[in-house]
């Protein structure tokens, strides 16, 4: 483990998103959630599913698609 993020589902708590701050080792741009568990698959399929967030990840992954990894920053662009 690297760091912590979490995200609050209720509108009303502050804030919506809290990650672990930028350190030596925490580096929020260069991170990956998931591909501890989804490393299996991805090297026998050949193929691998890299979404915007944990949130996106974790849906695909519990609905079956397993070679899925999601990416730690703000947005893919």
């Amino acid at each position: 483990m690297t760091g912590f993020s979490g995200r609050a589902l209720d509108d009303n708590n502050q804030p919506k998103y809290l990650n672990t701050k930028e350190t030596a080792v925490y580096h929020k741009g260069s991170m990956f959630f998931g591909l501890n568990g989804a490393k299996e698959e991805i090297k026998q399929k050949q193929d691998a599913i890299i979404v915007e967030g944990e949130f996106d990840m974790i849906s695909l992954f519990y609905g079956g698609n397993k070679k899925c990894g999601g990416d730690k920053r703000n947005s893919f662009n």
